[in-house]
């Protein structure tokens, strides 16, 4: 999940270019893609088609089973939410690094976690939470912590987004987008 800097034409072209490297990089390495790898040539992407103008923050992750390996450059934390016999539990994942395209390669940390099978794997970007009503509200990330964590127990992904996409829905009520969103729900496991 990753968001360019700015809106229009050169944001754009900037967010096609890294699709493309996505999906080459996913035809050419299948399974063996390494997320750290992955997010360093989406860095030189960047900086390439934005002419050191523009920036994108990322989260990229690997699911493989049960363990997740990730990388987050500057992006908004996503969660994991497992469901417990007391409820839900949540968990952000939390990593270092710079956005990409500022030429600082490197400094993001591939981090490893193990999650509990069926936990679901919640990564949006900083316009779902800054979603704001007519009054200029922002949805904001405590809310959106308590609607996760207030998920029903059997949800799975495609619930989970209905579920969150009508909270923001309902929180807007009409009013204008200030930024775009994207919302990615995943079932680990």
């Amino acid at each position: 999940v990753g968001d360019v800097s700015g809106h229009g034409i050169a944001p754009a072209m900037v967010t096609a270019a890294v699709a493309g490297a996505c999906a080459a990089m996913a035809a050419v390495h299948g399974p063996q893609l390494q997320v750290g790898a992955f997010v360093a040539e989406l860095d030189t992407v960047v900086r390439r088609a934005g002419g050191g103008q523009l920036h994108m923050t990322c989260f990229a992750a690997v699911i493989d089973g049960t363990e997740l390996e990730y990388v987050n450059a500057g992006h908004t934390a996503p969660y994991v939410t497992t469901t417990l016999a007391t409820g839900r539990d949540l968990a952000a994942l939390v990593g270092r690094g710079n956005p990409l395209g500022l030429g600082t390669a490197g400094s993001w940390k591939v981090q490893r976690r193990t999650v509990a099978p069926g936990a679901l794997l919640v990564a949006f970007t900083d316009g779902l939470t800054d979603a704001q009503t007519a009054t200029g509200e922002s949805y904001g990330d405590r809310r959106l912590q308590r609607l996760l964590r207030a998920l029903p127990s059997e949800a799975g992904p495609t619930e989970a987004l209905r579920i969150v996409r009508a909270a923001i829905d309902t929180h807007r009520a009409g009013a204008p987008l200030p930024d775009d969103q994207m919302l990615v729900i995943a079932r680990i496991g």
